[in-house]
C-alpha cells in the first residue's frame, strides 16, 4: 500500500497515478471551449469520480459501493479497473466475486455499468474461467480494446472472449494528463498524451452510452435498461474485423443507434410520464411505505447490495411494508408499473 503523500506530492514518482483518471474523464467530459481537447459527452450535467485510493488507503469494494449508492436507474457507471486472472494476466474487475455481486445488484436495479475487459490478452472462454462464467452474466457491458483503423480488430493486449460485448479504440486516443505527448509552458494543467489500453476503450463506449441515454430520455421521458443499452450498442455497432475467434465485439456507432431508436422503436412522438415514488421513513427500523403521487398500486422488489432479492410484492400508496426482519444496511427498491420503472434507495438501521 502506498503512503497517501506519494499520491498527492507532485514530486513523487507515483503522482502520475492520478493522471489515469484525468485521461479517462477528459475523453468523456472535457469542455468544448476551443482549449485543449473536447470530450465526446462534453455537455453532461454531472460526472462524479469514486476513487479506489483515498485518504484511508486502497479500497476497491468501497469505491464500487459508493458509486452504486450515488446512482439510480438510468445512470451510467464506468469501471476503469482490471484484476489478475490466470497467471496474473489482467481480466475484468468482476472476476472478483464481490465485485460481480455488486455489479449484478446494480444492473438488476437499472444502473448501466460499462467495464474494462483488462489488458491481459486472456481468453475468458478458457476452462480456467469456468467458475467465473458459471455465475452467469452480471449485466455489465464489458469492453475490449480494438484498433483505430477501419478494420477494428483486436489489439494484442486486450482480453477477449464470448463474455465481451463491444470494443473501443485501444490506442491513438488523445487525452488530457501525463504530458508524454505534449506539455505546454511546463504547466501540469496543460498536459496531454496518446492514451491506450482498455482504459481508453472503455470511456469511449461510456460516452456513447451517455449520449444515447440522453437522447432516449428526451424522446420518451424514460431511461433505457442495461439490457436494452447493451443490445442496442451491439446490434447497431460497426462489426469487429480481423481474427473473429478472439472476440471483443463491435465498435459502438452513435448515429446508427439513434437512427434505430427513431425508426425501429418509433419513439419520436412518444412521451411517457415518469414513474415517481417516495420511500419513507428513510432511514427506517421496522417498516417503510411507498408513496406514489398517482395513488395507484405499485409492484416492487427490494434488493440487497449483494444482489439478493429479499422481498417482492405489490403495495398501495402509503401502505406499511414490514422490513423488521432485514439486516441493517442499504437496500434498493425497484418499483414498476407496466413499462415504467424507478429505483430508489433506503437504509434499514
Amino acid at each position: 500500500m502506498l503512503p497517501n503523500q506519494l499520491l498527492t506530492d507532485s514530486t513523487s514518482a507515483y503522482y502520475n497515478f492520478l493522471d489515469h483518471g484525468t485521461a479517462v474523464m477528459s475523453i468523456m467530459g472535457s469542455a468544448k471551449d476551443n482549449i485543449g481537447i473536447s470530450g465526446t459527452a462534453y455537455n453532461a450535467n454531472e460526472y462524479i469520480g469514486f476513487l479506489e485510493w483515498t485518504t484511508n488507503g486502497y479500497d476497491r469494494v468501497a469505491a464500487v459501493t459508493r458509486s452504486i449508492n450515488a446512482s439510480q436507474a438510468g445512470d451510467i457507471i464506468l469501471y476503469e479497473m482490471q484484476t489478475g486472472g490466470q497467471g496474473s494476466n489482467f481480466v475484468p474487475a468482476e472476476y472478483t466475486n464481490v465485485i460481480w455481486d455488486l455489479t449484478k445488484a446494480a444492473t438488476d436495479s437499472g444502473i448501466i455499468i460499462i467495464a474494462a475487459a483488462g489488458n491481459g490478452n486472456e481468453n475468458l472462454d478458457d476452462p480456467f474461467y469456468a467458475d467465473y462464467n458459471a455465475r452467469g452474466n452480471s449485466g455489465a457491458i464489458i469492453v475490449g480494446a480494438g484498433t483505430s483503423s477501419p478494420q477494428h480488430s483486436k489489439l494484442s493486449f486486450s482480453t477477449y472472449g464470448s463474455r465481451l460485448d463491444v470494443q473501443g479504440w485501444g490506442h491513438n486516443v488523445l487525452s488530457a494528463g501525463y504530458g508524454f505527448w505534449a506539455k505546454y509552458n511546463n504547466d501540469k494543467d496543460r498536459t496531454y498524451m496518446m492514451f491506450s489500453g482498455t482504459s481508453s476503450a472503455t470511456p469511449i463506449v461510456a460516452s456513447a452510452a451517455i449520449l444515447i441515454q440522453s437522447y432516449y430520455f428526451q424522446k420518451t421521458g424514460q431511461y433505457m435498461s442495461p439490457a436494452e443499452m447493451k443490445a442496442l450498442l451491439i446490434n447497431t455497432g460497426i462489426p469487429q474485423g480481423g481474427n473473429l475467434t478472439t472476440k471483443i465485439g463491435p465498435l459502438p456507432n452513435i448515429k446508427a443507434a439513434i437512427e434505430h431508436l427513431d425508426t425501429t422503436l418509433s419513439i419520436k412522438n412518444t412521451t411517457l410520464k415518469p414513474l415517481k415514488i417516495e420511500v419513507y421513513p428513510n432511514p427506517s427500523s421496522n417498516y417503510i411505505s411507498v408513496r406514489s403521487p398517482e395513488n395507484k398500486n405499485i409492484n416492487f422488489e427490494i434488493i440487497s447490495m449483494t444482489g439478493q432479492s429479499v422481498l417482492k410484492s405489490t403495495t398501495s400508496s402509503d401502505k406499511k411494508i414490514d422490513i423488521s426482519h432485514l439486516p441493517n444496511g442499504t437496500y434498493l427498491i425497484n418499483a414498476t408499473d407496466q413499462q415504467r420503472r424507478v429505483v430508489e434507495k433506503f437504509i434499514k438501521e
